[in-house]
């Protein structure tokens, strides 16, 4: 339960932080986009209990 609530705050955490840098740091924003989607597919795998076991 701590991995899913984890996953959840830094999927939010990166997405803010993506959009308040949108117009200063383009290209940083874009990394943590797909940090924030690669976040995402981890959070899904984590719900369906596809990672360990």
């Amino acid at each position: 339960m701590r991995v899913i609530i984890f996953l959840l705050a830094a999927i939010a955490f990166f997405v803010w932080l993506s959009f308040e840098l949108k117009d200063r740091q383009r290209d940083l924003a874009q990394i943590l986009l797909v940090v924030a989607v690669l976040l995402a597919v981890l959070l899904f795998g984590a719900l369906f209990g596809l990672y360990g076991a």
